[in-house]
């Protein structure tokens, strides 16, 4: 089964998963130890004292200020860094929020999701499209499988590949789903005029497909 993609999910684009990614992934290399609540601390490469969380039980609102004392050019990249961040960090947790409801993980509805639009596809192949390393990937399908959502056989060419396809149930539910994740997507970004949206995709894009392509050391 395999249906146009209704946002994001595209074989050639995939500015939304980029643009998560190489946010999360830089903060997760470069910040300093990010705090949750008294006991809860995030190890992380020692860089720079940006971040103060204050977050009671998770729950709380998220804060973070710019103490550094650096040039005009470093503030400016430190400031559009926090503000990128903190963006995506509400924008994923609130466009997200219901999958619960549903008995899913970000992950799996991801899995669902590219499968839907996308056909079957080898295990590498879903963890190319939705940025899941592969290890991370074998138990959401694990999940998904003993759940009657997807199904996994060897791949006829070569009995190595694995290739995971939808079931009807999943493919019921991921049908059933993405209407109102589309729809909570684009009350989140109403808040910005067209042109702004336009433009804000177009930087995103701009920056998440250089730091995509950038060579690793």
């Amino acid at each position: 089964m395999s249906h146009a993609p209704a946002y994001g999910w595209q074989r050639d684009d995939q500015t939304h998963l980029v643009f998560i990614g190489a946010v999360l992934g830089l903060l997760w290399a470069t910040s300093a130890p990010l705090t949750f609540c008294a006991d809860k601390t995030w190890p992380a490469r020692p860089f720079l004292s940006l971040y103060a969380v204050n977050c009671p039980h998770l729950t709380g609102r998220l804060t973070m200020s710019n103490r550094f004392n650096g040039t005009t050019e470093e503030k400016q990249a430190l400031d559009a860094y926090i503000k990128l961040w903190r963006a995506s960090y509400a924008v994923e947790s609130r466009a997200n929020r219901h999958l619960g409801d549903h008995g899913l993980t970000i992950s799996q509805f991801a899995v669902l999701e590219a499968l839907y639009h996308l056909g079957p596809l080898s295990q590498r192949q879903i963890s190319q499209k939705i940025l899941r390393s592969s290890g991370n990937l074998t138990l959401v399908i694990d999940n998904l499988e003993r759940d009657g959502l997807v199904g996994r056989q060897r791949a006829p060419h070569d009995r190595r590949v694995t290739i995971v396809s939808l079931t009807e149930q999943g493919a019921a539910l991921i049908a059933q789903i993405l209407p109102q994740h589309v729809r909570g997507i684009q009350d989140l970004f109403a808040v910005l005029e067209p042109e702004e949206l336009a433009q804000f995709a177009a930087l995103s894009r701009k920056l998440g497909l250089a730091l995509r392509d950038e060579p690793r050391s």
